[in-house]
């Protein structure tokens, strides 16, 4: 089992990061020998991706494994956002492949997100990042925008896909890097909702999730 890193961020809390070694056949071999309903992969065509969720799949069944909850498998609504059959608890998902993350939370929605710097970044900054935020990158350093960018969509994910626009409901307050946070705060449904993330370095990618 390739989980490169678990991490228990709080009592209610876990994370696990999966490298994608195995082929697709590797995959569904083990995903066969699991009492597993469906195989949840309905409409994922690209061969890659089929190997990121399968891999997002397996690292949630090692959480719930880690943390002694049931885990009957996983379905994804009209939005994409993936949900433990049985909702015993909260679930968030990302990748970048040969990566794939996956973070539960007992007792609220949560958003994760993992993301290479990339100068795509730059040049997209105007269509995610508001005037505000603009003091938090120095000199477009592709760290900070890369930062910017995976804390707007781990509350993105949090609040379930719909409803929110990256650039105008989502504020990104701060960057600690020392501390490793990020303060930000989003129009949630008409209220302003504070929401303080933390991030890690894994390899060449940045790793941000909702706490």
């Amino acid at each position: 089992m390739p989980v490169v890193l678990t991490k228990r961020i709080s009592e209610d809390e876990i994370l696990a990061i999966w490298e994608i070694t195995e082929s697709y056949e590797e995959f569904e071999e083990r995903l066969h020998r699991t009492p597993w309903i469906d195989n949840g992969q309905e409409g994922t065509i690209h061969p890659i991706k089929r190997l990121e969720y399968l891999a997002c799949r397996f690292a949630t069944e090692h959480l719930a494994g880690a943390i002694n909850i049931p885990f009957h498998g996983v379905y994804k609504d009209f939005h994409g956002k993936p949900h433990p059959k049985g909702d015993e608890f909260f679930l968030s998902w990302s990748h970048a492949y040969p990566y794939a993350v996956s973070c539960i939370h007992l007792k609220k929605p949560v958003g994760i997100d993992i993301e290479r710097p990339r100068e795509q970044l730059v040049r997209a900054s105007s269509k995610y990042m508001n005037d505000e935020e603009r003091s938090l990158v120095e000199g477009n350093t592709l760290d900070q925008l890369c930062l910017i960018w995976a804390a707007k969509e781990a509350i993105f994910k949090m609040n379930g896909r719909s409803g929110l626009s990256l650039k105008d409901d989502i504020t990104i307050e701060s960057i600690e890097n020392t501390k490793k946070k990020v303060l930000s705060k989003a129009n949630i449904n008409g209220s302003i909702k504070k929401i303080s993330l933390d991030f890690f370095r894994m390899k060449e990618n940045w790793v941000v999730y909702t706490r």
